[in-house]
């Protein structure tokens, strides 16, 4: 089960794939704070253009560039994760574009959507005291409270 494989300390790189801020340590050892931009699919998605604003001012590039045409987008759907059947797997290794365009127009096709694991409340207290300082950490860095992210992090974990 998820739970299982979430909490088994024998596969920490479940747990590890959710500590950001020690990922983006790595980074900092060789790039100065201010070349490095964080930003959360959260925010992408409630403001597209503004957040593609934020990043040409941080690349610099001009900001007033209109990317409300380009943004139309919805991020994050979970629509369009599949699990890859044979003749998706197929198409995906020998007609990418092919299987791309079957995503989007046939999905079904090409493999079966991807359920969402179901997470009790006991795992997501456990998750949310062992990832709350990496949380704080990369909330600090970002310069934002990233409230999206997950909702009602702190509560959940008791504090």
């Amino acid at each position: 089960t998820f739970e299982a494989a979430i909490t088994d300390r024998k596969h920490t790189d479940y747990l590890a794939a959710s500590r950001y801020f020690s990922q983006l340590e790595r980074f900092l050892r060789h790039f100065d704070r201010e070349q490095i931009l964080v930003l959360s699919l959260e925010g992408l998605s409630a403001q597209p253009a503004e957040t593609m604003q934020r990043v040409a001012r941080h690349i610099g590039a001009a900001p007033d560039h209109d990317w409300s045409a380009r943004t139309k987008r919805s991020f994050g759907s979970s629509k369009r994760h599949l699990q890859p059947n044979r003749l998706g797997r197929l198409f995906n290794r020998t007609a990418r574009p092919l299987y791309y365009a079957a995503r989007l127009a046939a999905p079904r096709l090409v493999g079966t959507p991807l359920k969402r694991p179901v997470v009790s409340d006991g795992l997501r207290g456990a998750l949310a005291s062992e990832l709350n300082r990496e949380v704080d950490k990369l909330r600090e860095f970002a310069g934002e409270t990233l409230d999206g992210w997950p909702p009602g992090w702190k509560t959940q974990a008791g504090n």
